[in-house]
This record gives C-alpha cells, sequence and structure tokens, in this order.
C-alpha cells in the first residue's frame, strides 16, 4: 500500500510539473498581470461614468478573473484546434514533445467556464447577454466560423473576426456596473485597437523567421506593416485624449514617452527585420498598453 500511494504522490507532481510547464510556455505570468491591470481600466472607466467609488472589494477582486479565464479559456481552445498545425511548426512545445495531453487541458476548460458561469451568478445575471455571446463567438472561433480555409487566405477578417471576441469580453464586465456598449464605447475601441496591435506586433515575423508561420509583413510588406501599426498606434491616442481623458494631467507624459518608445522601436524592426528587434517591439507595445491603462488608473484614482 505504501509503495502504490508513493508512486500516486509521484505521478501527482509529475502532472503539477507538466500543467507547470505548460502554462509556462502558453500562458505565463504576465497574462495574471496584464489581466487585472485591464480590469483596472475598466473599473475605473466605469466608476468614472457612475461616479461611484473606487474602492476595490471582493468582488473586483474575483471579477478580473473573468479576463484572466477568458484568455486562458481562447489559449486552451487555440491548443486544440491547432495541434496538428502545431505539431508541424512548433514540435518543441509541451503538448507537441507529449509531457501534457489535450485531455489534461480539457480540465482547464471546465474550470475557466465555471468560474464565469459563478461570477454570472453571484454578481450579475446567469444569462448575461454578453456573456452569451462572448461564450457563442468562442465557440464559432473555435470552429474558425466554419469557413476555416476561406478565412484563412483573407488574414485582416480572420484577425478582426477573432478580435471582435474582447469586444463581448470587456461589454460582459462593464455589464456588472451596469453599463451599455453605447456607454462604454470610448474604453471598448482602445481596447479592441490594442488587441489588434497586439496580435498583429507578435506575428510581424523577422526575415530570418521560419517562413511557414504566419506573418503580416508577408502578406503586406514591410512598408505597409509598419504603416498600419503606426496608424493603429496613433488610434489608441486618439481614443484616449479625445473621447476618454477629460483635461490632459502631467502622468499622461508617460503615455507620450511610452508611445515614442514603440514607434522607435517600430522603425528598429523595419530596418533590421529580424526576430530579436520582433521581441523588443513586442515588449514596448506591452509598455505602452500599461502605460495608456495604469496612468488613467492613477490619475483618477488619487
Amino acid at each position: 500500500m505504501e509503495g502504490s500511494s508513493h508512486t500516486e504522490n509521484l505521478q501527482k507532481k509529475s502532472k503539477l510539473s507538466a500543467y507547470a510547464l505548460w502554462f509556462s510556455e502558453r500562458f505565463p505570468a504576465i497574462n495574471f498581470v496584464s489581466s487585472y491591470l485591464l480590469f483596472a481600466f475598466v473599473f475605473v472607466y466605469a466608476s468614472v461614468l457612475n461616479q461611484s467609488s473606487m474602492e476595490w472589494t471582493i468582488k473586483e477582486i474575483f471579477l478580473a478573473l473573468g479576463i484572466l479565464t477568458q484568455l486562458l479559456l481562447l489559449r486552451v481552445l487555440d491548443e486544440f484546434k491547432d495541434h496538428e498545425y502545431d505539431k508541424e511548426h512548433h514540435p518543441d512545445r509541451v503538448l507537441q514533445k507529449g509531457i501534457l495531453g489535450l485531455d489534461d487541458l480539457r480540465a482547464i476548460l471546465f474550470l475557466s467556464v465555471s468560474a464565469q458561469v459563478v461570477l454570472n451568478i453571484i454578481w450579475g445575471d446567469p444569462l448575461n447577454g454578453s456573456w452569451l455571446l462572448m461564450m457563442l463567438w468562442t465557440f464559432l472561433m473555435t470552429k474558425e466560423f466554419f469557413i476555416g480555409n476561406w478565412l484563412r487566405k483573407r488574414v485582416f477578417l480572420y484577425l478582426f473576426s477573432h478580435m471582435t471576441v474582447m469586444i463581448f469580453l470587456v461589454s460582459w464586465l462593464f455589464s456588472f456596473y451596469g453599463l451599455s456598449v453605447t456607454d462604454s464605447w470610448p474604453a471598448l475601441s482602445l481596447i479592441f485597437i490594442g488587441s489588434v496591435l497586439y496580435e498583429i506586433t507578435r506575428k510581424s515575423r523577422g526575415l530570418d523567421e521560419d517562413k511557414r508561420l504566419d506573418s503580416y509583413p508577408k502578406v503586406i510588406g514591410f512598408l505597409g506593416n509598419t504603416t498600419l501599426m503606426l496608424t493603429l498606434a496613433l488610434g489608441l491616442f486618439v481614443v484616449k485624449f479625445v473621447f476618454i481623458v477629460n483635461q490632459f494631467h502631467w502622468i499622461y507624459t508617460w503615455d507620450l514617452l511610452a508611445g515614442f518608445i514603440f514607434v522607435v522601436s517600430l522603425f528598429l524592426f523595419h530596418l533590421k527585420r529580424r526576430k530579436k528587434f520582433r521581441k523588443v517591439l513586442e515588449a514596448n507595445y506591452g509598455g505602452l498598453m500599461m502605460a495608456l491603462y495604469l496612468s488613467y488608473v492613477i490619475n483618477q484614482m488619487v
């Protein structure tokens, strides 16, 4: 009996280690930080419109899990959807090596959806319309809207169709504070544009990267890709400073600095066209979005 118990403990530790490796590779800790930062922006924006207290309660601490669980849900569903593709193009990943199996990820799917249902029951409506739309859209995304081959050939339609889920996600969060899409469209626009820019940033492959991987410069050229990213970055500033911020505060110089650094790194990538410069660009994208969200939160809360 002791030997059997010891073996079971080793198996549990091995499985937990496998999950840890998968999370480290496919859903690193930065996702936890970014989820709470994004929720902080949503919460403060809702509080400003409602002219209500910005004090965090147990409700806010748990509602932030709505973002985290949805992003995790999308990541896991992508693992199912792209499993065969990833076996060919990313054979060194945890899942493709067989360290963890697809069946093991079903537990994460169940826990993520269950957590969202519990949030609806406790603080919202079990049949929340935005949440139901988000779940429907998530399902359609997983099925690639049943037109996968056609859609993949139209990369920007594919991009916008998949990023639309962020609108449903943030609308769902705003619904907990009684805000409609009409009330919250500036914040929704900022988050949506930021999400599109992120997706293009991470798929702006350098010339030294695997030519088989999806790449926007491969479709529209480096000049077109750089122009598009500059336009989206400008769109972020227009939305924030025209439709969200009432008056300029010194803390928003952080946004300008982060924007300048992002643009410089974008031009460096445009000139060098190498993976290491794309990685720098991705990091500076993170700095830009952190500045846009956090500067607003700090300015409104102090």
